[in-house]
């Protein structure tokens, strides 16, 4: 749908953290076999790659008319929405913390939104 790259953003990283549990047990493991095992770190690395390649290209469509806030470029906002919808960073809070997933979509989509994009 044609939007100007806000309602996008939202809807990749919620459809990403819905994602997040049933990828859970394989990427788990995948990630920490990735210390020792070169195809398990490439394969690794290409997903997240990819989620973050995503990123970017929505946040260009986002930040394109000045959405972004100053001193915000496309690269750090993507690293920034990257990290904080990261495998890792669902397994912190809703594996080890107890939080509901639906929290922590809500919560970083709302972290995401107030830092990177302009009121």
């Amino acid at each position: 749908a044609e939007d100007d790259g806000v309602a996008s953003f939202e809807a990749y990283i919620q459809a990403w953290i819905e994602h997040l549990p049933d990828i859970y047990p394989v990427g788990v493991l995948l990630f920490s076999a990735r210390e020792s095992d070169a195809a398990a770190r490439a394969g690794g690395g290409d997903r997240m790659d990819s989620l973050r390649n995503g990123f970017t290209r929505i946040l260009r469509r986002a930040g394109a008319p000045g959405r972004l806030r100053p001193g915000k470029s496309v690269a750090v906002a993507s690293d920034l929405a990257w990290s904080l919808s990261h495998l890792d960073a669902w397994r912190h809070l809703v594996m080890e913390r107890g939080w509901a997933s639906e929290d922590f979509a809500a919560t970083q989509i709302a972290i995401l939104k107030r830092e990177l994009l302009r009121r």
